[in-house]
């Protein structure tokens, strides 16, 4: 299986460093690029972006293993918000079978449905 970083290599060319139109392009369509770097500068977007000089017009860089890394903590992320999600969805699943098997057992011991349940 390939890392983060080769597929990233593959998909940009063997570069260090990368565009930040491309990596724009590629990863947040939904933004145009002033929005993109406005929030990178805002430590919104946990990357680093730079000039090679300080010229208004300079392109801006992000560098390939910066990127890797934080294409990889928003997947670690992800994957710990959904399993979180999971756990809770699990447990309320079971709260709600216990429910339901307690509206049963109360059935049968007693013959009767607790209020609300039932017509």
């Amino acid at each position: 299986m390939n890392s983060t970083l080769e597929r990233l290599e593959a998909q940009f060319g063997n570069r260090q460093f990368i565009e930040a139109e491309l990596v724009n392009e590629a990863f947040f369509r939904h933004l145009s690029l002033r929005k993109f770097v406005q929030k990178i500068e805002k430590f919104e977007i946990n990357l680093v972006i730079f000039q090679f000089d300080n010229s208004q017009k300079a392109q801006k860089y992000i560098k390939i293993d910066d990127l890797a890394t934080f294409l990889e903590e928003k997947e670690k992320e992800a994957r710990y918000l959904y399993s979180k999600t999971a756990e809770i969805i699990t447990k309320l699943g079971i709260f709600i079978g216990i429910s339901v098997a307690s509206v049963i057992i109360l059935t049968i011991v007693f013959g009767f449905l607790p209020v609300g349940f039932g017509s």
